[in-house]
């Protein structure tokens, strides 16, 4: 259900942007290496596209049906509604297992991969 979830939460938003990126990983699911593996990831997305590329884990307890508006304004606080960008939410506060980090690293690597990025 989650990795269901990403998919479906992982916005893209479509207006023209200067590329810019964020990896917020309050729930510290990542190495220092993840970070910055995931971080030059971001930034040749960003780059390559011009859209802002953000990653954003928490343990705030979204559900199905809050995450999308919590990411939705989320995104838009920070950049601004018509801001074309992606963001991709991840909350862990009901932790599934590893499977939740891999699915939603597999929908992200399968975004980036549409774009030829990597």
């Amino acid at each position: 259900m989650l990795a269901a979830m990403i998919m479906v939460f992982c916005t893209p938003l479509f207006v023209f942007a200067a590329g810019q990126t964020e990896l917020r990983d309050d729930a510290e699911l990542f190495t220092s290496d993840e970070e910055t593996q995931l971080q030059a990831e971001l930034d040749a997305f960003a780059q390559k596209t011009g859209w802002v590329a953000v990653i954003y884990t928490n343990n705030e307890g979204k559900t199905e049906d809050n995450i999308k508006p919590f990411a939705n304004r989320y995104y838009a606080d920070k950049y601004g509604k018509t801001t074309a960008g992606v963001i991709l939410t991840i909350d862990m506060e009901e932790q599934k297992a590893m499977r939740c980090i891999i699915s939603a690293m597999a929908v992200l690597i399968l975004f980036l991969m549409m774009f030829s990025v990597i």
